[in-house]
């Protein structure tokens, strides 16, 4: 799942959203060509967000953020998001994951994390508060003792237009989380137009970048 990310860099966020918009969001990022989302998953109407998405776009790379715990694993499993996101590390959330088959990225931000995950035999992680945690410069330094090992680092906390590139430079990056391409407002006055056009810029700027680092 981490390599299809890959192919897109860009991952558009929202939490705190009803079905019935989060089936139009989803239209518009399928419209800009990037069908990839992440749901911060906190209540029940997450999960038939989830569903109603998937069912409108089988295909559709929708993740669940915030996964705490074990529990939340389970609960997000159930319908079948392509990916979860957590923001530090916890061993049962993991197994848990693995026994359910879905890509798991726990938080990192420092080596002990880092081998920790590895340990527990996940190499797709995520880089939180990213930011706040050093930024790009940060997480080369902390990628370069594993740089044999084939990670996959999701990027959140602090990204927009005016840093993304530096992560976009970093090898092991897999994806970035933007949440800038989704924002209240958009959603509060429905210009579902705006998510279109945010996200196909933020999908035609990395592919520039990709471009140019080959």
């Amino acid at each position: 799942m981490f390599t299809r990310l890959r192919g897109y860099k860009i991952i558009p966020s929202i939490d705190n959203i009803d079905p019935d918009e989060a089936i139009l969001i989803a239209d518009a990022l399928v419209e800009a060509e990037l069908p990839v989302l992440e749901i911060t998953y906190k209540n029940h109407s997450d999960a038939k967000v989830i569903r109603a998405i998937l069912d409108r776009h089988p295909d559709f790379i929708i993740g669940a953020g915030g996964i705490l715990n074990s529990d939340l694993v389970l609960r997000a499993a159930d319908n079948k998001p392509k990916f979860m996101t957590s923001p530090g590390y916890n061993i049962d959330a993991i197994e848990e994951a693995k026994r359910y088959g879905i890509d798991y990225a726990c938080g990192v931000c420092t080596p002990t994390d880092v081998i920790n995950s590895i340990t527990a035999g996940v190499i797709d992680m995520l880089f939180f508060p990213a930011q706040y945690f050093g930024g790009a410069p940060m997480l080369e330094e902390l990628m370069h003792p594993f740089s044999h090992l084939n990670i996959n680092i999701l990027v959140k906390g602090g990204i927009t237009m005016e840093n993304i590139h530096k992560y976009l430079l970093i090898d092991t990056v897999a994806g970035i989380i933007c949440p800038w391409i989704i924002t209240d407002d958009i959603v509060q006055y429905k210009r579902w137009e705006l998510i279109t056009e945010n996200a196909s810029k933020a999908l035609e700027y990395s592919k520039k970048q990709t471009v140019y680092l080959s």
